[in-house]
């Protein structure tokens, strides 16, 4: 079916272009406008684009990860036979793909059982997911009626199955999952009706991934645009002698006709404001248009631990039942080099509130800044399989134990002077009272307070204090790295 045999019975349905296209404007350099302006400019059109941000391409984002492109945005060119136009154009703008399918790699891990899964229990789960539930929706649809929701249909999909308990757990987290990853929302506001019903191109789901990113595509469909970055446009004017926009640093732009390609929460917002005002059924189709959260967690590594571990992709089943199945692909098998990047859905990204958000890259390191946790490296590992010489753990602070009071200003002067005697005794001969007899494995005198019983996450007098410690030994190993 192509857009020219379209037809949904509406008589409102606008009809080509109103007057000749002289000069146009294009508010947005997402796919979307760079489209536009770039079907336009072999149109022989003049084009100018706008753009508020300081960069192209929208939800198409490819950033520089130490050395390895990573999509925080769109990843793959999904079914790429068929005259799907991005792969088309990919193969026009010679910006070579690759196949980009995890499935056949993909493994699982069960975080509530504490185990890898079996290839045969991962395949089984695979299938639900990419078979056995879409071909099911139909006669659930049916069944169910036409107000029901996606989250009804897994229900009755999973009450028909009879599984057992642990397989029933992970076959709800992923089909929740699968929901929600392709609605960007909760399965329960998502008709089980019009789910997978959309017209598709050929070839395989997941599909191909562009080599060095979406980005490269973007450059190619803004070559030769006239593009103008940072420039917010508020307000969109039109009347019978074209298009004026006026913009927030005080310019504005003048053109025979205008596209409109802002994201769907900036019209949300209101903005840009439009004179005269979009119609009634606009403003109504855009109070009722949602979005939800898909975000992306990526990690990069100097090796690819995890394909030696045996675990080239991983499903990632958490413990609590109501919470969904996490993806985590390696990009070393789609030429990305090594790096990690975790799929976090609607309701699992909803779960981390707002949060403070930073450029990617390594912290800037502030005061305080503890040193680096010795075998850190190696319980990240764990779950790949892979356990270090020396397991170390990363709670932060040792063995559990909670935070150490302040202590008054009086005792923490002994203490800084109990350390000071230990390195030179012979300077603070009134110290004497905080000798003992009994001594640590070193033969130097402990303080008495190391000879209480040891609260959780303290070191006992039996354990010998970090070298050069001496009476703040329990707090300079908590600094280190627990024990």
């Amino acid at each position: 079916m192509t857009a020219e045999s379209f037809d949904d019975g509406r008589a409102d349905v606008p009809g080509g272009l109103a007057g000749t296209a002289e000069r146009v404007l294009v508010v947005g350099a997402g796919i979307a406008g760079l489209t536009v302006a770039n079907a336009l400019a072999h149109g022989g059109v003049e084009c100018l684009v706008l753009e508020a941000r300081g960069r192209i391409g929208g939800r198409l984002h490819t950033v520089d990860l130490a050395g390895s492109p990573v999509d925080l945005g769109g990843s793959w060119i999904h079914m790429p036979g068929g005259g799907n136009p991005m792969h088309a154009f990919a193969r026009l703008a010679g910006v070579p793909c690759r196949g980009a399918d995890p499935v056949p790699e993909m493994t699982g891990f069960d975080c509530g059982e504490g185990r890898r899964l079996s290839a045969a229990e991962a395949e089984a789960v695979l299938a639900l997911y990419l078979e056995a539930f879409p071909e099911a929706a139909g006669p659930l649809a049916a069944e169910l009626g036409p107000d029901a929701s996606a989250a009804d249909g897994i229900e009755a999909f999973l009450t028909a199955a009879a599984l057992a308990p642990g397989p029933a757990r992970r076959a709800r987290q992923v089909l929740y999952a699968a929901i929600e990853a392709e609605s960007a929302d909760l399965a329960e506001r998502q008709s089980l009706r019009w789910m997978w019903n959309e017209i598709e191109y050929e070839g395989n789901y997941f599909g191909d991934v562009p080599d060095g990113g979406y980005r490269r595509l973007v450059d190619a469909m803004a070559t030769g645009a006239d593009l103008r970055l940072g420039v917010e446009v508020t307000e969109v004017e039109h009347s019978a002698d074209g298009v004026r926009l006026r913009c927030a640093d005080g310019t504005s732009e003048e053109g025979s006709h205008v596209v409109v390609t802002v994201p769907l929460g900036v019209l949300k917002r209101g903005a840009p404001r439009f004179s005269p005002a979009l119609p009634p059924d606009r403003l109504a189709a855009i109070g009722r248009l949602g979005f939800g959260r898909f975000e992306k967690v990526a990690l990069r590594f100097d090796e690819p631990f995890w394909r030696t571990a045996g675990f080239p992709h991983l499903m990632v089943f958490p413990r609590d039942p109501a919470e969904w199945m996490v993806w985590v692909l390696g990009l070393d098998a789609f030429g990305a080099g090594p790096a990690l990047v975790f799929f976090v859905f609607h309701s699992a990204a909803a779960r981390r509130g707002p949060g403070r958000r930073r450029p990617l890259g390594p912290r800037p390191a502030r005061r305080g800044d503890r040193p680096p946790v010795p075998g850190a490296e190696g319980r990240g590992r764990d779950l790949m399989g892979q356990r270090s010489p020396q397991r170390r753990r990363l709670h932060p602070y040792p063995a559990g134990g909670q935070p150490r009071r302040r202590r008054p200003a009086r005792r923490a002067g002994r203490q800084a002077a109990a350390v000071r005697w230990r390195a030179h005794p012979e300077r603070a001969p009134g110290l004497r009272r905080w000798r003992d007899d009994q001594r640590d494995p070193r033969g130097e005198t402990a303080p008495r307070h190391a000879q209480r019983p040891a609260r959780p996450g303290q070191c006992r007098a039996s354990e010998p204090p970090m070298p050069g410690s001496g009476a703040a030994g329990r707090r300079t190993r908590r600094l280190v790295g627990p024990v």
